[in-house]
């Protein structure tokens, strides 16, 4: 089942279908003929210049493009409705829906490389003694909290998704000619439905909204994790978001623990901006930690293994 068959089919009373352009409107029209989904009232097509913020909102709005770029600035176009908590979701160009995705022809991709946590981590599972978790910072809409739970989940108990679900934040001087405040903007109703819709058990999920530069370091999450961290998916883009992450999660650190930057080259890789240079300097505050580089993923993702250095 595709993503606009499976989203207009989540049991919401009132979805639009949304498209910047004829052609993308006319693909989203024949695949709803195709699964007798035209017929459905509550279920309507518009055009992203003819939307009247005046008229009655839906529950859901579903996002149809012709490309993942044209997907993204329709999705950006419609943050005031983000901003009502209606979720906002991608029906084609970026797919969340994963199913034990076949990873053997893919290489190092975002697939292969939780597959490759998995398989690594079922021998640290044994030497750890207790339940594991997964935490990601900056989870957007859950294609990789998605992916997550399908390859990970028989080796790690509790999944921990961080975001401040308006978009990146604060940026470090220089980040702001790649980044914009507000970017991968996805509120927190769009990452639960997708959740739901992979199969997310909701007792293993905690999904905690936060200010990654103000919340993380002022005691009120403390709590939050309770489980030895396995897996660490870093997101966040920016350096100044990145290094909170690190200092947050340092507690919570398995033994021989995977870190996973999925920006750690953007930027052109320059050591001075992002989550390279947040890496770098908790290296710095913490010589406590070993950290030794373990592979490259997708355009700019790298991963790492962590051992506290007393003990190796």
């Amino acid at each position: 089942m595709g993503a606009l068959t499976r989203y207009c089919r989540a049991g919401y009373d009132s979805v639009w279908v949304v498209s910047s352009t004829h052609e993308a409107a006319e693909f989203a029209a024949k695949i709803m003929r195709e699964n007798a989904l035209h017929e459905n009232p509550g279920i309507r097509q518009l055009m992203l210049d003819g939307i009247n913020m005046d008229e009655q909102k839906p529950s859901l709005i579903i996002v149809f493009e012709s490309n993942l770029q044209a997907a993204l600035a329709t999705s950006k176009a419609l943050n005031a409705f983000k901003d009502l908590h209606i979720p906002v979701v991608f029906g084609n160009a970026r797919d969340v829906f994963f199913e034990r995705p076949n990873v053997s022809q893919q290489g190092i991709s975002y697939a292969g490389m939780f597959q490759i946590c998995a398989a690594y981590l079922q021998g640290q599972k044994a030497l750890a003694g207790s339940k594991l978790g997964y935490a990601e910072f900056g989870v957007f809409d859950g294609r990789t909290c998605s992916l997550a739970w399908q390859l990970l989940n028989g080796v790690v108990e509790d999944y921990y998704a961080f975001d401040s679900f308006q978009g990146i934040l604060e940026k470090a001087e220089g980040e702001e000619l790649y980044y914009q405040t507000g970017d991968y903007y996805a509120n927190q109703q769009t990452f639960e439905l997708n959740m739901r819709l992979c199969g997310v058990m909701p007792e293993r999920l905690h999904s905690v909204p936060c200010d990654f530069d103000k919340d993380l370091s002022g005691g009120r999450l403390n709590d939050v994790i309770q489980t030895s961290l396995a897996v660490v998916h870093v997101d966040c883009d920016v350096y100044p978001a990145a290094l909170h992450v690190l200092e947050y999660v340092t507690p919570h650190l398995a033994e021989g623990c995977i870190l996973l930057f999925d920006d750690y080259d953007s930027m052109w890789g320059d050591p001075n901006k992002g989550e390279k240079r947040a890496l770098a300097e908790w290296q710095a505050n913490h010589p406590e930690f070993s950290v030794s580089e373990y592979r490259a993923y997708s355009a700019t993702g790298r991963a790492f293994l962590c051992y506290r250095s007393s003990n190796r």
